[in-house]
């Protein structure tokens, strides 16, 4: 954490707030996973159709992918701290609707479409902001970022390993439906911690019609950052690709598969907690040693090992013991992947433009992600969610391949402060 200067914060009150973002991300990844797997599980149950859940997994995440630009507008309007509380509050009076309004019989499928699109809209400025958030609360913690941004995508994991096979336990007990409730009232713990201990980052402008056009002409200017720096360039198609795919199967075709293979809902969440028991064990390798291996080599190796291998092991394993195990090994290739992304992006990006570009990023990474839902959904009717999953696999490891040969991720070796500001 480094001495102790004068005039320096405390250590235990400079470290705290970034203590509170890992436990408000803890908390509302656990709630954001229960959901993930509740929302497929429900419309399956509800409707049958394999379409109609790839087409509410699409409008979940189409709301996070309009929401990435006008996200960073709100966060360099209002402020990191106030659009991270704003966020989580909305989002979980959005996602507590979904019961209340089911229960008083008054939820039509256009109804869920509706509440789902809103719950992604609602949650992407908050991921924005907290996103931006990190690097000062690193430096007033004196913590080495790469560091942080493991301990971060831990967190993350984390919550992704408790919740998934939380998740199958309680879909099984309790119904897919109070799902949604749990995941509301995360939302609005995560909001309270934010509230209490992050402290408190004066907003740079106001939405005043002169501010919104400085601050559009921004993004512009971030968006223009993006498209004129390789590295990020191809690391946001890439990523976009892959994100597209592996929205498809999780969200559309293991749902779909497991459900009619294995009539599980236990599961389906075990699988979902070995992906994210993988990830952890590959982000606590990777916080431990990994940060000093080339980050080029580390990420991309990563990349090859948890893509298209997962996919090959659902649809060919027919044990569910082997099938967790080989799923969880092979996850462990995830840990790399986004502590290495973001610290490139943080040495890339100069601070003025971080919430602009990552603004326009979190969009670029997420456009393809409702296309892979609705795709995979039209796959699993046309070639059954089996043959779906090998299609998809293919694609995965073309994607994945692409990165071992493409010049632009040598930038992903640089070290040291952001760039500079000039295009």
């Amino acid at each position: 954490m480094g001495d102790r200067r004068p005039g320096d914060v405390p250590r235990v009150a400079a470290a705290l707030p970034l203590y509170a973002l890992y436990f408000a991300n803890a908390i509302s990844r656990i709630g954001d996973t229960l959901m993930l797997l509740a929302l497929p599980w429900f419309v399956l149950q509800t409707t049958g159709s394999v379409g109609l859940t790839g087409l509410a997994a699409a409008s979940a995440t189409a709301g996070v992918a309009l929401a990435g630009v006008s996200g960073a507008v709100l966060v360099d309007a209002w402020g990191k701290k106030r659009v991270s509380v704003l966020s989580d509050l909305l989002s979980g009076l959005v996602v507590l609707g979904v019961p209340v309004l089911y229960r008083a019989q008054a939820l039509p499928f256009g109804v869920l479409l509706a509440l789902v699109f809103l719950a992604g809209l609602s949650t992407t400025p908050g991921n924005t902001a907290r996103t931006a958030l990190v690097p000062q609360l690193a430096d007033r913690a004196h913590a080495n970022l790469d560091r942080v941004n493991t301990v971060l995508d831990g967190v993350n994991r984390i919550g992704t390993l408790v919740g998934a096979p939380l998740a199958g336990i309680l879909i099984a007990v309790m119904g897919a439906l109070n799902l949604f409730a749990l995941d509301g009232i995360s939302f609005l713990a995560s909001a309270s911690l934010l509230l209490l201990l992050i402290p408190h980052l004066a907003a740079s402008e106001r939405l005043t019609p002169t501010a919104l056009r400085t601050t559009m002409a921004h993004l512009r200017e971030g968006v223009h950052f993006i498209r004129h720096h390789p590295m990020l360039r191809s690391l946001m198609l890439v990523v976009m690709v892959t994100n597209l795919l592996d929205g498809g199967l999780y969200s559309v075709l293991a749902p779909a598969f497991i459900r009619s293979t294995y009539h599980s809902a236990v599961l389906f969440g075990a699988v979902g907690g070995a992906l994210g028991l993988g990830a952890v064990v590959g982000t606590v390798l990777y916080g431990w040693f990994g940060y000093r291996l080339p980050r080029r080599a580390t990420f991309v190796g990563g990349y090859l090992a948890a893509g298209a291998p997962r996919f090959w092991v659902l649809a060919l394993v027919p044990w569910a013991a082997p099938l967790l195990l080989l799923t969880g090994l092979l996850s462990i290739g995830i840990g790399p992947l986004n502590p290495a992304i973001h610290t490139a992006m943080y040495q890339a990006v100069p601070p003025r433009l971080q919430p602009r570009v990552f603004g326009a990023l979190t969009t670029g990474v997420t456009l393809g992600t409702p296309v892979g839902a609705v795709l995979a959904g039209s796959l699993a009717a046309l070639a059954s969610p089996w043959g779906a999953i090998l299609i998809f696999s293919v694609l995965y490891l073309a994607a994945t391949l692409a990165l071992a040969v493409n010049p632009s991720l040598k930038g992903m070796t640089a070290s040291g402060p952001p760039a500079t500001a000039a295009l």
